[in-house]
Order: C-alpha cells, then sequence, then structure tokens
C-alpha cells in the first residue's frame, strides 16, 4: 500500500469517476426509467433537493467517461413511438442548451470577464 500521512479513511466518493460507472449510471438513471425520461421536464426539478432531480452525468460527459451521442442515442431510444415533447424542457433540450454554452463559451472571446467579451453590454 502506498504510504500516507492521512491515516483516516475517506467516505466513498458521492460520483465515482470512470466510463464503467458513467454507462450503469445513464443506464439506471435514463435507460431503465423510460416513464421519467418521457416525462423529464427541467422546470419542474427541485433546485435545492439535497438529493440529484435530474442525471447528475454531466461530469461523465466532461471527462468523457460517456459520449454526448451515447447519452442522445439512450433518450431518444425512450421517445421511440411516442409523441416527441416541446424539446426546450426536455433531456435532449437540456443537453442541446449544456452543448450550446460550451461552443459559446470556447468561440467568445474573454468568455469568462465583461471586459472585452461582445455578449457583455459594455
Amino acid at each position: 500500500a502506498f504510504p500516507t500521512r492521512f491515516p483516516h479513511k475517506l467516505p466513498r466518493a458521492k460520483f465515482p469517476g470512470g466510463e464503467q460507472e458513467g454507462l450503469m449510471r445513464l443506464k439506471m438513471l435514463v435507460q431503465e426509467r423510460v416513464s421519467w425520461t418521457v416525462k423529464f421536464n427541467k422546470p419542474s426539478t427541485p433546485p435545492l433537493s439535497l438529493e440529484p432531480s435530474t442525471t447528475a452525468l454531466s461530469p461523465y460527459l466532461t471527462h468523457g467517461c460517456i459520449s454526448l451521442r451515447t447519452f442522445w442515442d439512450a433518450i431518444r431510444k425512450c421517445h421511440k413511438n411516442r409523441e416527441p415533447p416541446p424539446v426546450q424542457t426536455t433531456l435532449s433540450g437540456q443537453l442541446m442548451w449544456r452543448e450550446l454554452w460550451y461552443i459559446i463559451g470556447r468561440y467568445t472571446p474573454n468568455f469568462g470577464q465583461m471586459k472585452g467579451n461582445p455578449l457583455c453590454k459594455q
């Protein structure tokens, strides 16, 4: 074992990393809960809940543990043979919104500040 100066046992991480963990959570939170996935409505999720009211898969997407396409396809399969809901508030709409802001953040000069940011009123 690797020696450490911290003698205490750490609690299990709430969101352990890795592809297997990400895929397992995707299956458990989206693919096995088709009714929840289809009825998902972002404005109805409690923002102050102690437990996540959404999928909490963002860290797995951000770090490449699961791909956006894999997540998108899982959502699409849940909606198969159903009337498509308004996309803005659905899980797929939330994915699009997330990716939009990643792109805006990447290609907007000085995105992290007001000065020199063309999106901010000067």
